[in-house]
């Protein structure tokens, strides 16, 4: 704990960083908004093995991150993850519930 406080994270980032410990990727996931696993808080999970993550952000800036408007219907398939992820992205959002709606509309039964 004491060397993220040393790179500045505050104490509200450290303890969500402390959770992703227990967190073990796996199947199809979507991260909604991270751009890529450059996010400081892939440091903290547990497992990614045999993961494969789709990256989005509203504007990506590299090849490879889908394009995605999170206030709007997803141009997404339904039931087509595993697990999603959105890390720190909806008090970005002013159309919440559209982004939670959607995010469980293309969740797999069952998907977290």
């Amino acid at each position: 704990m004491i060397v993220e406080i040393l790179k500045g994270k505050s104490l509200t980032r450290i303890l969500e960083n402390n959770e992703y410990k227990n967190i073990e990727l796996k199947g199809e996931v979507i991260d909604l908004g991270s751009k890529s696993d450059n996010a400081s808080f892939y440091r903290f999970i547990k497992s990614k093995k045999g993961a494969n993550i789709t990256f989005t952000d509203f504007n990506p800036t590299t090849e490879g991150v889908l394009k995605i408007d999170l206030e709007k219907k997803l141009d997404i398939t339904s039931e087509q993850y595993d697990m999603a992820i959105l890390n720190n992205v909806l008090e970005y959002i002013y159309n919440h519930q559209n982004c939670i709606n959607e995010t469980y509309r293309i969740l797999k039964s069952g998907g977290c």
